[in-house]
């Protein structure tokens, strides 16, 4: 890369020793590659080192606070984030030199990010091009207070868009998805939620989920691809229900009984 446009690649990590690695490779053109891991107990911070990462260890509380306190580490003005389970292929990486190299006047770049279920990939579903702002100067993001999850970066100037996909294998087993996305997203969005005066219902809790069903599957056309498509469409459906559940769950500790 350009000594006139370095850039520094972040990626986070929590037992990602299955996927790390292809991850990484595909970064190894940034000028500095940087692994935030959270207390992985897999060997992925080993690995991380072993491919040329800068590894470094900070605690997870959420997705935003691991990001706000993972990319002032930067050395460079130019930041690409990418999750583990991604992968930047030779198209986008051509795509995103040529930009910075360019002396942008674009503060950052909204990219498409093509999700991978059971290793093929979702056309529909919102499933693509679902864009992430991944690419920005260092000095220019923010994310606003309150949002735990489902982050989006936002930035202080002009915001381009480039067309090479990320390749994202969002969905490789079901134990996988189960755990991320119905046990551990649940529960950031939940308190999330509660924060911001949301409170169980019933009506909610049964309508909302058939609501994203219909949505993802026949709206924005989940069928077309197959099983795949029937999958997603129900885990997020699932996803609500879970959310509401644990709504209920912040009003009604646990308590413990006496013998």
């Amino acid at each position: 890369m350009s000594a006139k446009a370095p850039l520094t690649a972040i990626v986070t990590t929590f037992n990602s020793a299955d996927v790390i690695a292809l991850c990484l490779r595909s970064l190894a053109w940034a000028d500095d590659l940087i692994v935030v891991d959270s207390g992985s107990a897999d060997g992925t911070p080993v690995l991380a080192a072993e491919l040329g990462a800068r590894v470094l260890t900070h605690p997870y509380e959420t997705p935003v606070a691991q990001k706000r306190w993972a990319i002032p580490q930067a050395r460079h003005a130019w930041v690409l984030w990418i999750d583990s389970d991604e992968r930047v292929g030779a198209d986008l990486q051509a795509e995103i030199i040529a930009q910075i190299e360019a002396q942008t006047a674009c503060a950052g770049y909204r990219i498409p990010r093509l999700n991978y279920v059971f290793g093929k990939p979702v056309r529909h579903a919102a499933y693509y091009p679902d864009y992430q702002l991944r690419l920005f100067r260092r000095d220019d993001w923010y994310i606003d207070d309150g949002v735990q999850i489902h982050e989006h970066v936002q930035l202080r100037g002009a915001v381009g868009t480039l067309d090479a996909p990320i390749h994202h294998m969002a969905h490789r087993t079901v134990d996988q998805t189960t755990a991320v996305l119905l046990i551990r997203w649940t529960t950031f969005e939940a308190q999330q939620r509660y924060s911001r005066g949301v409170r169980f219902s019933v009506w909610q809790m049964l309508a909302r989920p058939i609501a994203a069903f219909g949505l993802r599957y026949v709206k924005q056309q989940g069928y077309r691809d197959g099983v795949r498509g029937l999958f997603v469409s129900g885990y997020w459906a699932m996803y609500l229900f879970i959310v509401y559940l644990k709504l209920w769950e912040i009003d009604h500790p646990l308590r413990e009984i006496d013998t």
